[in-house]
Formats: C-alpha cells, sequence, structure tokens
C-alpha cells in the first residue's frame, strides 16, 4: 500500500488539493516562459557579491567574493578581478592591526590562499608582484627554534605551512592551463621542507586524469628536493608519511628521497632536543607531540626501506627517548600493535587492562579492526564479537560512534546485496537521529536507480527523522542533501524539501560549539555506495554548510521558485550560497575559456 500511495504522490500534480500548491510544485502542467536565465544568472551572481560585500564576517565576506568571481563567465574578466581585488583589500584591512593574534594570522593566510588561488587562473603575473610584496623578511637577529619553548609552537608551525600551502594552492589552479609553470610552483613549495597538504590534491588529481608519467616525473623531484631538506614541524611529518603510502605505485626513487628526508629531519630534531636539555628545555607538548609523529607516522614507512636505516633510525629515538614525557610514551604503548592474535584473547585481555582511558583506545582499535579485516566476509561470530566489544566502551559518545559505525557497516553490505529492505531496518537501529536519516539518504541514492520509489520512500523516512531531531546545522544540511537527491528526478518534491530546509535553518542556533573528544577527535569515516560521512563529527555554524552540486540543477527546474525559497533563507552565508548554486546550475553547460593549453607529458 506504500508503495502505491509512492506513486500516486509522484504523478499527481495540478489537480484536487495539489491545484493550490505553488508553481514550482506543479512544474510539469506549467512550462515556464523564455526567458535569457544566462542574463538572470549572471546578474544573480553579482547581487549576490554586492550582499556579500557587506557582510561583517570577514571570512564569509572573502569566500562568497571569491566564489562569486569563479563563476562568472569568460565575458565578465572584468567583473572578475574587481571581485578578487575587493576581497584583497578587505584582507588587508582586516589584518593591519598590529595586535592580531595568530588566529586571525592564520585565517588570514587560508583566506588568502583562496583569493590567489582564483587569480591564478586570470593573471598569474599579477598574482607573482602579489606574493612578492607580502614576501615576509628575515630577521637574522631571532632565533628559529625559540617557538619550540613555549605553548605557541603549534600556532607558529600552522603559520609557517600556509606559505607553502599558499604555493601549492596556486599550482592546482593552474595545473589545467599550465602544467609546466605548475610543477615549478610545487618544486617551489617544498623547498623548505614543508609539504602542504594541497599536494595530496596533486597527485589524486593526476592519477584521475591518467597522468601516471607526469606523476612519476613529479614524486621523483619532489623527493630529491626532500632528501637535501629537514622538518622539525610534528603536524608535516604526521601527513607527510600519509602522501607516501597513499601511493603504492610512487618511483623507488622518490620513496628513497622521502625517507632519506625522515631520517635527516629525525636526525635534527634529535641534535635539538639533546642540545636544548642542556640549553633551556623545548616545550613538553612539543617534544611529546614530535615524538608521537616520528613513532607513529614515521618510522612504519621506514620499515619499508633499507633495513640499515631503519636501525639507524631506532638508534636516533632511544637517544631522545629520555626527555620525551611519561604520558607520551604510556600513548604509544596504548596503540602499539597487539601482540595476541586470537580476537577472544584478545579481547580478553584488554579487558584486564586498569585504565579506563587506554581501554577505550585498545577497544576502539579492536573493534575497527575486527570490521575492516572481515568487510568483506562479515560472519555473525565477529559482529557478535564487535557489539561484546563496544558494550565495554566507558566513554559514552565514542560507544554511541562505535556502535553506529558497526551498524553502518552492515547495512552497507546488505546495500551491496542489494537488500535495500534489510537494510533500512538495521538503520532503525541507528542511536543517532542525524546518522540514521544520513544512512537512509545514503540508502535513498544507491536504490534509486533500481527502484525510484523505494527511494522516494526512503527520503521520506529520513524527513520523518529529521522532524524528530533537534534543530541544528547538522539537521539543515541533511535537509539539504535530501532536496539534492531528488532535484534531477523529482524537482516538484525536491523544491518542497528545500522550504523545509529553510525552515529548519531559521529555526537552528548559529553555532553549535562541539566539545574535543576521542569520539569526534578519530574522525571515524562511514560509507555507503557513494555517500560518506565523518561519525561525531557535524558543521558547527549554518554558514560551514557545504551545498551540494545537484542542488543546482533545481535552477533548471524553475529558476524564479530557486530564487524565491533561497530568499527564505535567513542566515546570509547560506543564502547567498544558494542563489551562486543555483547561478552555477544555470551557466554549467557554459564552462569558462581556456587561454592557454596544458603541456602534461
Amino acid at each position: 500500500m506504500r508503495r502505491v500511495l509512492g506513486i500516486i504522490v509522484l504523478v499527481t500534480c495540478g489537480v484536487g488539493p495539489f491545484a493550490l500548491l505553488p508553481s514550482y510544485l506543479c512544474l510539469a502542467q506549467k512550462p515556464q516562459p523564455d526567458y535569457d536565465y544566462r542574463s538572470l544568472a549572471v546578474a544573480s551572481i553579482l547581487t549576490s557579491a554586492e550582499e556579500a560585500s557587506k557582510l561583517s564576517d570577514i571570512e564569509q565576506r572573502i569566500t562568497l567574493l571569491v566564489m562569486a568571481s569563479e563563476l562568472l563567465p569568460s565575458s565578465k574578466r572584468e567583473d572578475e578581478i574587481r571581485l578578487l581585488e575587493l576581497a584583497l583589500r578587505d584582507l588587508k584591512e582586516w589584518t593591519s592591526d598590529e595586535k592580531a593574534g595568530w588566529g586571525r594570522r592564520y585565517t588570514a593566510a587560508t583566506l588568502r590562499n583562496q583569493i590567489l588561488s582564483a587569480y591564478a587562473k586570470l593573471d598569474i603575473d599579477r598574482v607573482s608582484a602579489l606574493r612578492k610584496e607580502s614576501q615576509p623578511e628575515a630577521d637574522s637577529n631571532k632565533d628559529p627554534t625559540s617557538v619550540l619553548r613555549n605553548g605557541n609552537w603549534s600556532a607558529e608551525m600552522l603559520s609557517r605551512g600556509k606559505r607553502a600551502d599558499e604555493t601549492a594552492k596556486i599550482a592546482l589552479s593552474i595545473m589545467g592551463t599550465d602544467f609546466e609553470k605548475a610543477s615549478a610552483l610545487i618544486l617551489q613549495s617544498v623547498q623548505s621542507g614543508v609539504v602542504s597538504s594541497t599536494i595530496s590534491d596533486i597527485f589524486q588529481k593526476l592519477l584521475q586524469d591518467g597522468s601516471r608519467l607526469a606523476l612519476n616525473k613529479l614524486e621523483s623531484s619532489i623527493g630529491q628536493i626532500l632528501a637535501h631538506s629537514v622538518s622539525l614541524d610534528p603536524l608535516n611529518l604526521r601527513f607527510v608519511p600519509i602522501l607516501v603510502q597513499s601511493d603504492r605505485d610512487m618511483p623507488a626513487a622518490a620513496r628513497s628521497g622521502f625517507q632519506l628526508f625522515f631520517l635527516n629531519s629525525l636526525r635534527a630534531w634529535v641534535d635539538l632536543a639533546l642540545d636544548a636539555n642542556n640549553n633551556g628545555a623545548l616545550d613538553p607538548s612539543y617534544v611529546s607531540s614530535s615524538y608521537l609523529a616520528f613513532v607513529l607516522s614515521v618510522r612504519p614507512v621506514m620499515a619499508n626501506g633499507q633495513p640499515e636505516q631503519l636501525m639507524t633510525f631506532d638508534l636516533l629515538l632511544d637517544q631522545v627517548s629520555p626527555l620525551v614525557p611519561d604520558k607520551a610514551k604510556s600513548l604509544i604503548q596504548s596503540v602499539s600493535p597487539e601482540a595476541i592474535v586470537d580476537p577472544k584473547d584478545r579481547l580478553g585481555d584488554i579487558l584486564k587492562g586498569k585504565s579506563a582511558g587506554g581501554r577505550d583506545i585498545r577497544l576502539m582499535r579492536f573493534v575497527l579492526d575486527l570490521v575492516r579485516k572481515s568487510v568483506n566476509d562479515y560472519s555473525q561470530i565477529e559482529l557478535d564479537l564487535a557489539a561484546d566489544a563496544i558494550s565495554h566502551v566507558s566513554d559514552a559518545r565514542l560507544k554511541t560512534t562505535l556502535s553506529d559505525f558497526l551498524t553502518i557497516t552492515q547495512l552497507s553490505l546488505l546495500a551491496k546485496q542489494g537488500k535495500f529492505i534489510d537494510a533500512s531496518r538495521v538503520a532503525e537501529s541507528i542511536a543517532s537521529t542525524e546518522t540514521r536519516a544520513w544512512a537512509l539518504l545514503a540508502l535513498s541514492s544507491a536504490v534509486a536507480k533500481q527502484d525510484r520509489v523505494l527511494g522516494f520512500e526512503f527520503v521520506s523516512d529520513a524527513m520523518k527523522c529529521l522532524d524528530l531531531a533537534s534543530p541544528s546545522p547538522k539537521k539543515v544540511e541533511l535537509a539539504l542533501m535530501a532536496s539534492a537527491l531528488l532535484a534531477k528526478d523529482d524537482p516538484r518534491r525536491a523544491f518542497e524539501i528545500l522550504s523545509v530546509a529553510a525552515k529548519y535553518a531559521n529555526s537552528s542556533p548559529s553555532n553549535v560549539k562541539q566539545g574535543q573528544d576521542l569520539a569526534g577527535g578519530i574522525r571515524l569515516k562511514v560509507v555507503i555506495e557513494n555517500f560518506s560521512t565523518l561519525l561525531a563529527n557535524a558543521p558547527e555554524s549554518l554558514g560551514e554548510i557545504e551545498i551540494n552540486k545537484s542542488l543546482s540543477l533545481l535552477a533548471k527546474a524553475d529558476w524564479f521558485g530557486s530564487q524565491s525559497i533561497a530568499d527564505d533563507f535567513r542566515d546570509p552565508r547560506l543564502r547567498l550560497s544558494l542563489k551562486l548554486a543555483f547561478a552555477r546550475g544555470v551557466l554549467a553547460s557554459e564552462p569558462k575559456s581556456t587561454t592557454q593549453k596544458s603541456t602534461r607529458p
């Protein structure tokens, strides 16, 4: 009966009570007049940019100005440049205060990277000039390691890394038009031994484009540069090993260069720590963070190199071990590989631990190991053992997060087998209301190609969950996701849900503070088909919500209806982001032309 009702809802429009619905809910009955939608979209972008320029929140203002500039067609190049220059001016005024703390400086560097990345596509020479103007002057009288002796070392490390990130982002923005210049910028970005996380995006882009030869050449060049560099930044030393491990086909010469970089960095850090112990100790948190980075992140990569290198690495670590705080050493013990192989015996050994925190970490790893090793051959015995382990977790939020992780893994496997009804029943046991709604939306996306009506039902069930959830940015994000899922095949219902999302947004608190805890810190990712989310992580404000690209399809279905509903959102960042997304939907069929051709190998 439920499926029959679903079919009736899908095909009914313009009769009975539906005749009173707004025009955008009866799209099939009332074709729209012939307007110049391209001109309307361009005008909307410029109007949105003007409104954005008046926002008091500098981060929102600049992000929207950059977004608007990138959406404008090539014929509006002067407007593109004007918006970016406006963003640069606002940023300069915002950072002119000499008393601005490191938090503002770090945010400003992030925003500047956004602006320059967009500007590089229009005028790379102007970007080069801007970068020279902002080049910090070297202070020969300043001790480069002085910051490592106080609690501000992490902030300073982040600020230093922004320079490398700026260069890498500019390189990424011009890769499609001038690969040779982009490559030069990439190599320039790693000269100081700092490897931006954007390098990972660049590697992934080359792989997706099928440019394996170009990637091999780039990795080898980076490895050669890093082989003569060092890093004393534990944040950097945690990321670079991930970069190396993510590409199993990395050339041997490149891998060797990275390993030499790690070894040289450890030598430099040990010398620094031993010298500082005699001449003013380093900040204990810096020593702990660095030691953990070398042991947990770098050493596994070194283990894949030459045996003598690993022996040297371990001997160096032993020299500095007496200076490492006991808390860091105990944490390493809690995350070291388990010696017991049999799962039941391993669980029994974990439960004997006296420290609740240490027990929780080991139980978390036990559950993740069980799930990941048996994801293709999930047995009920392992499922029960994982559930038993979760029941012993003392941290309430971590217990809920792991329980949801286990449940979503189970329903994901059911979805792969085409058992969508069974999967939806399993979803009912998910503890978090928002996570349950997300799972239903993911199932809807997975089943839609096979059974449109069932997909519609899952979306409806997800919306029922959201109606019960407390007002929050996450609730709004999920409602927008639901609307995006239906934008192509059922715009009438998508518009209806978009209106509901506006009501959610207008009743949501502007900010929702989330405490830093283990559940949120592990950033546990779950996947169902092409949908993914991080458990125990949610946007803290409406301005952080990312707009799904599929929502832009609604602008093609009814431009004026989409604009009307967007105006209902009171939050300026969310409202303007929606308007820009709708403009993108109209202009998407006319991509910007490029004046240069890629010279990628």
